[in-house]
Formats: C-alpha cells, sequence, structure tokens
C-alpha cells in the first residue's frame, strides 16, 4: 500500500526544516568570512539557500539564468571590492559551468567562493537525475573544499582566501522554508585576523644584483595596496624598467627617466645588438610582453617576486611574499648601469617615435585605433582590456600620459571566457567603465549582458575591436582556419539586450547614454 498524504506532508515538513537549517548555517559562515555579494543561478535545489538569503539584511545579491556568466561577474566583483564574493548554483552540470572561473581564480589569487547544491549522498553514483560526482569537482584550482550534509560542521573560516573555495551542500527535496526557528542574520564585517610579519631572505634578488650587468625590470598585475611601495623601489633601484598597463604605475611621472616604452623591439631588433639585456627583474603577476614568453628559449636570469606562487617560466622559481613588506625591507641601493641604460633608450626611443609616426600615417590600423582610444576615455575611467590583442597593443600603443586609469584584465589563465561577465562585475555607478575586447571574445561571452539591469550603471560602454576573426594568430600560423575568420557584426547583439549600438572605423567618443556597444572595424 501507498504512504497515506499526512506521511508524506510530515516528511516534506522535515525535509524543509533541515534544509533551512543546514543553509542558515552556510550562508552564517559565508558572512562570518567576509561573503556580503552572492551570485545566484536559481533552480530547486539551491532554494534553501536563496530563501535564506531573502531573510538576512545587509547583503547583496544578483540574480542569472546562466553559470557561467554568474562566476566571471563574480570575479570582477572580486576584482572591484578586493573581498570574497560568492556563486550558489543548483546541481549537475550547472557545477561543471563554474571550472573555467575557478581556473581563472587560482592563478590570478582571488577569493572565489563556490557553493553547490547537491542531492543526498545516497543518490551518488545512481545516475538518476542531476546526481553528478560534485565532490571535488574543481580538483586543486579550489584547494579548500568541504562536502557537508545536515548536522556536519562547516569549516569555512579556515579558508585562507587566498585562492577559489568550494563547498558541495547536500539537501534534501523541499521547496518552502521557514527560518522562524532560528536566529535573524545580519552581515557585518568579519574581525581581521592580525598578519605575522616573515623574516625574508634576500640572498637570491641580492646575488641576482651583484651578478646582472645590464638588468631590466618588467612590472605586471600589480595589488592595489603594492603599487606605491613598487615605485619606491624601482625608482631606488634606477634600472631600465618596462611596465604593463595592468601594473597600475605604467604612465607614473616618477618612472619617466626609467621608462622603456617598446621592450619587444628592443629585444628582437637587429639594431640591439650592443644592448645585451642580461637579466630581469619581474615584480607582480606574470607578464604578457613578448620578452618574457621568448625567456623560455633565450634564458638569462631571472628573479620573479610576486604575492602570486607562479613562477611564469616552466624553468624558473619565483620568491611568493607579501610584496610590499618585501620590497620595502629591501636594503635597496641605485644598480651601476648607467651605459648600458643611455644606449638602451636611445634604440627604446627610435622604436617608439617609429610606432608614433605609424599613428598618423595609418589612423584606422587597430594599433593607431586603440592608441586614439586611450587619449580620449574620460580621467579616471576604470578600463577593462580584454585577451588577446588589445592587451598586448594597449601595452605597446596606449597614451603615457597619466589619465589616471584603473586598467584590469584577467591573466590568470590568459584565456577569453567570461571577459564582458567580468568587465561588468567590476563597473561602477561613479565612474566612466569602459571594455576593449575583441570580437571573438564577445561572442564567447553573449550573455553578459543579463546583468547590467541588476547593476544599476549607466555608463556602461563596451568597445568591440572587429577584425574579423582571431587576427593574432594570422602572425604566428599561416593556416587561415586557425584564425576563425567571419562576417558577423554587433548590430543584433546589442538590439538583443536593449544597448546602444554604434559602428565606426575612426574612434570619435561621444556623449554616453546609457549601456551601449561600440563596433570599431579597423581597415
Amino acid at each position: 500500500m501507498g504512504r497515506n498524504t499526512i506521511e508524506v506532508e510530515s516528511d516534506q515538513e522535515n525535509a524543509s526544516t533541515i534544509n533551512a537549517t543546514m543553509a542558515h548555517n552556510i550562508i552564517g559562515h559565508c558572512i562570518l568570512s567576509g561573503v556580503s555579494e552572492f551570485c545566484i543561478c536559481p533552480g530547486a535545489r539551491n532554494g534553501a539557500l536563496i530563501d535564506c538569503l531573502k531573510e538576512v539584511k545587509g547583503l547583496q545579491t544578483y540574480f542569472f539564468f546562466e553559470e557561467r556568466c554568474a562566476a566571471f561577474f563574480a570575479l570582477g566583483r572580486v576584482k572591484s571590492t578586493t573581498k570574497p564574493v560568492a556563486v550558489i548554483t543548483t546541481s549537475g552540470t550547472a557545477v561543471g559551468e563554474l571550472l573555467p572561473a575557478a581556473m581563472e581564480g587560482y592563478y590570478s589569487g582571488l577569493p572565489l567562493l563556490l557553493i553547490s547544491a547537491d542531492r543526498p549522498r545516497n543518490y551518488r553514483g545512481s545516475g538518476a537525475p542531476q546526481s553528478a560526482e560534485q565532490v571535488n569537482i574543481f580538483g586543486i584550482y579550489t584547494p579548500f573544499s568541504e562536502d557537508l550534509q545536515f548536522g556536519e560542521d562547516c569549516n569555512l573560516q579556515k579558508w585562507d582566501q587566498l585562492t577559489p573555495a568550494h563547498l558541495n551542500i547536500s539537501f534534501e527535496e523541499s521547496y518552502d522554508h521557514s527560518f522562524d526557528h532560528l536566529p535573524s542574520l545580519t552581515f557585518t564585517e568579519p574581525y581581521k585576523k592580525a598578519t605575522t610579519v616573515k623574516n625574508y631572505q634576500y640572498d637570491e634578488l641580492n646575488l641576482f644584483l651583484k651578478e646582472s650587468k645590464n638588468p631590466i625590470a618588467i612590472v605586471s598585475t600589480l595589488p592595489e595596496k603594492d603599487k606605491s611601495r613598487t615605485l619606491e623601489f624601482l625608482v631606488k633601484l634606477g634600472i631600465p624598467v618596462y611596465c604593463e598597463a595592468v601594473s597600475g604605475i605604467r604612465e607614473s611621472v616618477r618612472l619617466k627617466h626609467l621608462r622603456i616604452k617598446s621592450i619587444d623591439k628592443l629585444w628582437n631588433s637587429a639594431d640591439s645588438a650592443g644592448v645585451s639585456i642580461d637579466g630581469v627583474i619581474r615584480i607582480g603577476g606574470v607578464p604578457t610582453c613578448r620578452l618574457w614568453r621568448d625567456l623560455e628559449k633565450n634564458r638569462i636570469k631571472v628573479v620573479s617576486i610576486s604575492s602570486l606562487p607562479f613562477p611564469g617560466l616552466s624553468w624558473s622559481d619565483v620568491i611568493h611574499v607579501d610584496l610590499s613588506e618585501y620590497l620595502g625591507r629591501h636594503n635597496t641601493v641605485p644598480h651601476p648601469c648607467a651605459t648600458h641604460f643611455r644606449l638602451m633608450q636611445t634604440i627604446d626611443h627610435a622604436a617608439y617615435s617609429k610606432l608614433s609616426d605609424s599613428f598618423i600615417e595609418n589612423p584606422k590600423a587597430e594599433k593607431s585605433l586603440i592608441h586614439s582610444i586611450s587619449n580620449q576615455l574620460p580621467k579616471d575611467s576604470i578600463v577593462y582590456l580584454g585577451n588577446s590583442l588589445p592587451i598586448r597593443e594597449w601595452d605597446q600603443c596606449a597614451t603615457y600620459e597619466d589619465r589616471g586609469y584603473r586598467v584590469f584584465a584577467s591573466r590568470g589563465m590568459n584565456g577569453i571566457d567570461g571577459q564582458l561577465s567580468t568587465f561588468l562585475g567590476l563597473c561602477e555607478s561613479t565612474k566612466s567603465n569602459w571594455a576593449i575586447v575583441g570580437d571573438l571574445t564577445a561572442m564567447y561571452d553573449l550573455a553578459a549582458p543579463w546583468v547590467i539591469e541588476q547593476i544599476k550603471c549607466k555608463n556602461i560602454n563596451i568597445i568591440i575591436i572587429n577584425n574579423s576573426g582571431g587576427k593574432i594568430f594570422s602572425y604566428l600560423f599561416k593556416n587561415e582556419q586557425l584564425q576563425n575568420n567571419h562576417t558577423k557584426n554587433f548590430k543584433y547583439f546589442a538590439k538583443q539586450w536593449g544597448l546602444d549600438y554604434s559602428i565606426c572605423s575612426e574612434f570619435v567618443i561621444t556623449e554616453n547614454r546609457g549601456p551601449r556597444i561600440i563596433e570599431v572595424i579597423p581597415a
């Protein structure tokens, strides 16, 4: 005989109470860990978590129909706030959609918290609907990971927040959740743990500075807190410096007498035979420039100093430290490389002058357009550079006038995944916000504008440089199929999301009337 209605209703009530209690516990631990923003992809399985968030004061929630966009948007919010942000999904393939963002977050050192709802444990391996093997699904990309069910303790406070984390929560079947029996939750800033000063060793750096007669410094992605100390170190050291845009110090007037602008030309040009770079100090993230990639084959002495543990080369190591503390404690003295430096600057000036002339001679060329854009954006704008050509061309061609731009990019995996979503997560209502991406990068994230109505920011500008394919591969391969050539434009992409749209071959900034797509066609 079947079970009667009263028994079924009783089981449902018990399941709802269990799930509400568990959701309340999980959200409480998130709050204690400093999470105040949640990107939610609704589903029946994660209903208790969503209902719980409705009851909590002081939290910001964003809703998505698609998980990959949600996770990359969350990465943008982490970059913007420098605080952990959570993504909540239902079970099954929805969880797998978070992997690209987890990979990016891991190599960028970002505290992305992934919370996946799961079916009860007895369903595992059964092949029942939405019963995937979700435990440790992200592997090394979530060093902190817990699989929890009712009655088990959550230990999220053990998460170091230096990399992404994963909580997998097994819920019973339930739909209505009451939290009346539980204490109310309110977000408050968590207690900040005191940091311990490390006894840093400087033998490797000092030996490098002693042995390298003609060194150069390359500075890539820097956290905001490390920019001032890095500047102090570079000015004291006095060696040639190449700063990528994501360093945030590329245009600093304090580096004007040290700055090298055309490092790739300097490294590869036959004219540079008299300049023999014999060492590289890398500070910050893994660089984009060609010189860095060439070091895989043309090996010279390299010292990498970074708050991330990745050397960026297959054959070298990294001094993994708190960057500001390490550089601030180093007994830095000027390096004796004046003769070498003068010759290098002469070659660099000639190379950059030739590049500058090309902006006038070919104003519709892609590099010229990037130069023009960099001169026209409003001062103090947020600028997000998509991977592939835009980030390389901005480094090479953007103005060196200090216009106060805050430049971001996703350089953890160097992928084109989720670029528009990450940019939208970075947008601020009080700023002019600009993304500069390639056509294939934009196509890879066509669902991104879904969230625009929720972030209440009108000054959103997405520049899509449409060169009809992945033209970066044209420099590397003869096979045109690798470029994914196409004849598409973005008029109807803009129309679908209700965005203003314009197309041009020469960039001239116009007044922002709301979120918009500006399609630029290089000649």
